[in-house]
């Protein structure tokens, strides 16, 4: 898979893993997270999770959550930005 390919990648250059959590950016329109522990902010304008010892915040307009499970989630609407913190 190409995403466990460039984890191995980045983990022998830089020493980090992407497995903790990793998401991807579709458009402008969806994020598909991988690795969240739950919701923490839930409202049309931010959709936040909790990350292993992070918060993935998506903020935008008209936001939803189209898919959500134990460890994935993919939230549609007008994506403004994501942030790690």
């Amino acid at each position: 898979m190409l995403l466990d390919e460039l984890d191995n990648y980045v983990t022998k250059e830089l020493g980090i893993t992407l497995k903790e959590y990793r998401y991807i950016n579709i458009g402008g329109k969806m994020v598909y997270l991988e690795g969240q522990k739950g919701i923490v902010t839930l409202n049309k304008e931010e959709v936040s999770f909790k990350l292993h010892k992070k918060v993935c915040s998506i903020k935008g307009v008209d936001l939803y959550i189209k898919y959500y499970d134990s460890s994935t989630a993919l939230v549609c609407g007008n994506i403004i930005s994501v942030v790690v913190i």
